[in-house]
């Protein structure tokens, strides 16, 4: 069986642009980053796609105008979308914005129009796909420009800028804002996939400060997943889907749907204690419900479930009638899912997918070539050593689960608990 024409696979990428343009009362804006000539950038796409482009201190955005009608409609009097968004609510005398005629990289080109006038800032708004807070200095009515003010601009250029005068004191001494321009939600092949990368960049240094939650995040979850599930089986005697179980410890393919799960959790994680963070600072909106239901749960919950079913097949593809997702010939489903999780909001930061991903052709490998790994079990049980979980005196009591019978005293009472029906 060929592998999945990547190239073809074009659900993935209609599904994440289907699911922004259902979730259009709030805005996903194509970011940009990195160092440009004095802090000044040129947007990546046409001006009526949502973009913004994050900055510290002094520079903006500019857009080259070639003549009367390109890129803008000057002549007819385009009015484009605008908008200068910032972290905290900075003193408005430290800083001063301007917008129209001009450009952006002070060693080159001069301010030669008036700054705008900034009578403070709108209230808080929560972005809920980076889990991000940011307050605006124009009402909705206000971001809009009218292009044909640049009939007359002698500099060629259209320009989004700020000049720090660096005169803050206190904690928020440097200034992180936004250029935002457009309303238009169109993303690429490669910006979809950037998700993760936007995320994280958001959580850490270009805006929030805490890049450091995703490593504490990711180093807790893996440290708490597998050591709750040891405990639960050493002192309660609770078996669940665990690597650590004997019948799974020396399955590839159980250790790769363990850490793909770990992986969408700890993004879960991650990006709740960030969407809360935000929302601290935010009076209640659909932003935070958006950035919960949507981009948290549904994105990272719905790969998990399906990931625990491939799991749990790995314990009945040896029964007499083994379940139908235990089957190697499901492997290229399973590898579409986990390409197609890539595109999901950052569904589990590349980890999760790839570790999906991985599973599939592990699965491929044992379907075509017929082998299959060892158990630890059942290699000890030659050896002498007792059964992981009693003797014999075993039942089912969940087409997943195995628990002790009530003789099995060394193991607790054996009767099946609410968690353990559902892990």
């Amino acid at each position: 069986m060929a592998l999945p024409d990547l190239s073809r696979m074009r659900c993935a990428r209609h599904l994440g642009l289907l699911l922004l343009s259902v979730l259009g009362a709030v805005r996903a804006h194509v970011p940009t980053y990195g160092a440009g000539a004095d802090n000044c950038f040129t947007p990546p796409h046409h001006h009526d796609t949502s973009q913004v482009t994050y900055l510290k201190g002094s520079g903006g955005l500019e857009i080259h105008v070639d003549s009367l009608t390109e890129p803008f409609d000057i002549a007819g009097g385009e009015v484009i979308d605008v908008d200068a968004v910032f972290k905290f609510a900075y003193d408005q005398s430290s800083y001063n914005l301007y917008i129209g005629c001009g450009g952006c990289v002070a060693s080159v080109d001069p301010l030669v129009i008036a700054p705008v006038h900034l009578d403070g800032y709108e209230p808080v708004e929560v972005e809920p796909f980076t889990q991000t807070a940011y307050r605006s200095v124009f009402n909705k009515t206000e971001r809009k420009y009218d292009t044909s003010a640049l009939a007359s601009c002698a500099e060629n250029h259209f320009t989004i800028r700020v000049v720090d005068y660096h005169n803050r004191t206190g904690a928020q001494t440097t200034l992180v804002w936004g250029a935002v321009i457009g309303l238009g939600e169109r993303f690429t092949f490669v910006e979809l996939l950037s998700f993760p990368l936007y995320v994280l960049r958001n959580h850490g240094d270009s805006w929030t400060g805490q890049g450091w939650t995703w490593w504490f995040t990711l180093s807790t979850t893996v440290l708490g997943w597998w050591g709750d599930r040891r405990l639960a089986r050493r002192l309660l005697g609770w078996r669940f889907l665990s690597p650590f179980d004997r019948q799974m410890t020396l399955e590839p393919r159980a250790w790769l749907c363990d850490l793909a799960i770990i992986s969408f959790i700890a993004v879960m994680v991650e990006e709740l204690l960030h969407l809360i963070y935000a929302q601290s600072m935010a009076a209640w909106t659909h932003g935070f419900w958006v950035g919960l239901v949507a981009v948290i749960l549904f994105s990272n919950g719905l790969p998990i479930m399906v990931q625990c079913f491939v799991w749990w097949g790995l314990y009945h593809r040896d029964d007499d009638e083994p379940w139908a997702i235990s089957h190697g010939w499901w492997w290229p489903l399973e590898f579409a899912s986990g390409f197609g999780w890539l595109f999901l909001f950052g569904a589990g930061f590349y980890l999760g997918p790839a570790f999906v991903m991985t599973d599939a052709l592990v699965r491929a490998y044992e379907y075509h070539s017929g082998w299959r790994a060892p158990r630890l079990d059942r290699l000890m049980e030659r050896a002498g050593y007792p059964p992981q979980y009693g003797g014999k005196a075993e039942h089912k009591v969940a087409p997943y689960k195995t628990v002790r019978s009530e003789d099995d005293a060394p193991y607790g009472s054996g009767r099946p608990s609410v968690p353990a029906l559902f892990f």
